[in-house]
């Protein structure tokens, strides 16, 4: 889904290597009161947050709908649980 800020600008984190090829913000999610680790990346210039298919399910979101969304960024590269 489309994040409407920059990443690195607003947070002031520098994007870190997530996987070949990909630099990105590992975050901590919430969609839908559904709490998700996941990654922001830019594609084509836009900001995206990406997860998992099985957690848009379990939030109960299709494309195109409208949700309540809040990303916390993991800034040491680990994820907090």
């Amino acid at each position: 889904m489309e994040v409407p800020f920059d990443s690195a600008s607003t947070w002031g984190i520098a994007p870190v290597p997530l996987w070949r090829g990909r630099k990105g913000h590992r975050v901590l999610a919430t969609l839908n009161r559904i709490s998700c680790e996941g990654f922001i990346v830019s594609r084509q210039r836009k900001s995206s947050l990406l997860i998992d298919e099985d957690i848009k399910l379990e939030a109960g979101v299709a494309a195109g709908e409208m949700v309540t969304v809040t990303v916390v960024p993991v800034s040491d590269g680990k994820w907090v649980r």
